[in-house]
């Protein structure tokens, strides 16, 4: 897309807005309905985690029948550490990064626990970690790629995490964790504006191209018409608003998913727009007030330019989807993969109201 059809819209542009929004409480059902596979680690206890580094790297692959599916237990080593993994099958797989996955790091010498990753959703952009520190516990807690928090310090071992149900983890870390941004309320159950936006997600999931659904493809391929969109929004007169820069200082950078690393998130570029990294969490952070966006990403040596339309909301379990569709094709795309796939690619972001409530 030409600079000069977006110069068209830069007198109304302004920041984004920090994603330190939150829902007005957590979803209890969402919380009780989180798989953390809490028997299965009790039961491998002595045999796989706490057990001497000669033994635990002998632990066969197991698997193992849990209310949320089968689960597969297992070690890999890497250097002078290795992993001790519960993993959900998705798809006849068992992915790193689902919601509910538990990753221990171990010490291939010591055995000393090092590390604990616990993941939050099924695209592998949020978790929390756990680093010991003496007798204390330090957290850091990523939703959809951000570093929210760093460092939070909780006094307990790490040992009580691990051999614990996830609810013990929420509760000790409550105090000090925006836990909404994760476990909120259903867009279903919450105010028009994400009531609105629920409705669009799933006329886009469905391949519809009439009214609101249609008018946001349409600008996405032709920026010139969102007029047509904010129409229908009921903000006719309005203007697109450009996000220019994300309120954390860290981001996702790497792609191994058993030890995931952030970097020093890049500043707005004028020419360029931000960094394809900072996209999901400011679309999450998005969620709360039923923003819409529209995506320009650039191309990069092994895919082409995307224009997408964006739609985050929270589904039944209250947990964030961010929907994204191809306007040139009108495919769903995986967001998660796109960033993961595009790293150091530059993306503009243009946030939106929703469409008018039915």
């Amino acid at each position: 897309m030409k600079h000069g059809v977006l110069s068209l819209f830069l007198s109304a542009f302004i920041f984004a807005t920090p994603f330190t929004t939150i829902d007005a409480q957590e979803s209890r059902a969402a919380l009780a309905a989180f798989p953390d596979f809490l028997p299965i680690r009790a039961a491998l206890l002595s045999s796989v985690i706490t057990a001497n580094p000669e033994r635990a790297l002998a632990f066969p692959a197991t698997y193992r029948d849990d209310a949320s599916g089968k689960v597969r237990v297992s070690v890999e080593r890497d250097g002078g550490r290795f992993f001790v993994m519960f993993l959900r099958e998705r798809g006849g797989t068992y992915p790193y990064g689902s919601r509910g996955n538990m990753i221990i790091e171990r010490d291939a010498k010591t055995g000393y626990v090092t590390h604990v990753l616990w993941y939050l959703s099924d695209d592998g952009m949020s978790w929390i970690s756990l680093t010991p520190s003496n007798e204390r516990t330090l957290v850091d807690f990523v939703v959809a790629g951000s570093l929210v928090r760093s460092g939070y310090p909780v006094r307990k071992l790490i040992y009580y995490f691990f051999t614990n149900s996830f609810l013990y983890l929420y509760d000790v870390t409550k105090p000090g964790l925006e836990w909404s941004l994760v476990f909120g309320q259903p867009s279903r159950e919450a105010g028009s504006s994400q009531q609105a936006v629920a409705t669009l997600a799933e006329e886009l999931s469905s391949g519809s191209v009439s009214g609101a659904a249609g008018e946001l493809l349409r600008a996405a391929r032709d920026f010139t018409t969102i007029g047509r969109y904010l129409a229908l929004s009921g903000a006719a007169g309005g203007a697109p608003i450009e996000e220019t820069g994300t309120p954390y200082a860290k981001l996702l950078s790497s792609t191994d998913d058993r030890s995931p690393e952030l970097a020093k998130a890049q500043a707005w570029k004028a020419d360029r727009g931000l960094a394809v990294e900072a996209a999901a969490g400011i679309v999450v952070g998005g969620i709360t007030d039923g923003s819409v966006y529209i995506a320009f990403v650039e191309g990069t040596q092994d895919t082409a330019p995307a224009k997408l339309v964006v739609v985050p909301y929270r589904n039944e379990q209250g947990s964030y989807v961010i929907l994204a569709v191809d306007a040139d094709t009108g495919r769903q795309v995986d967001f998660a993969e796109l960033v993961r796939g595009r790293h150091g690619a530059m993306l503009r972001l243009f946030r939106l109201p929703p469409p008018a409530a039915r």
